[in-house]
């Protein structure tokens, strides 16, 4: 029998042995004083030097574009998840409040006369055509697709 590489659970792995596993290549990642646990500042750290990266303009601050080249960057971090971004309190469960307050921003982006509705001519173009069933509505999980 071959032997799966050491990242990869063997097929026939206990579930608990493979999340162990997984846990311990999360810490190596992220221990950076290599103290065997991993901080929050590590994990800040981290977030800020993939920040830089993403930054392609340098301005401090990612538009749309930005996040949407390189947002998956800081999801394989494990450290955030959509979840995580929504739960605004942190307190491990999501509130109507929570879930709409991300529309409200969306849609105050995209309302571009503030008259409180959104127009099909207010929304991003997309190739030369505006948004069809195959691309999904504008603003998914990584931001607006321009």
């Amino acid at each position: 029998a071959q032997t799966p590489p050491a990242d990869k659970p063997a097929a026939d792995a206990p579930r608990h042995d493979w999340q162990h596993a997984r846990g311990d290549r999360f810490v190596r990642f992220l221990d950076i004083n290599k103290d065997g646990k991993v901080s929050l500042k590590e994990i800040d750290d981290e977030i800020g030097r993939l920040f830089g990266a993403a930054d392609v303009k340098g301005d401090g601050k990612l538009t749309p574009e930005e996040f949407q080249r390189r947002g998956e960057l800081f999801m394989r971090l494990r450290v955030m998840t959509l979840f995580d971004l929504l739960d605004a309190n942190g307190d491990g469960v999501l509130t109507k409040d929570e879930l709409e307050a991300p529309a409200a921003r969306w849609f105050k982006r995209y309302d571009k006369n503030g008259d409180g509705f959104i127009t099909a001519d207010e929304l991003p173009q997309y190739g030369g055509r505006s948004m069809d069933r195959r691309s999904g509505p504008p603003g998914g999980m990584m931001g607006p697709r321009r």
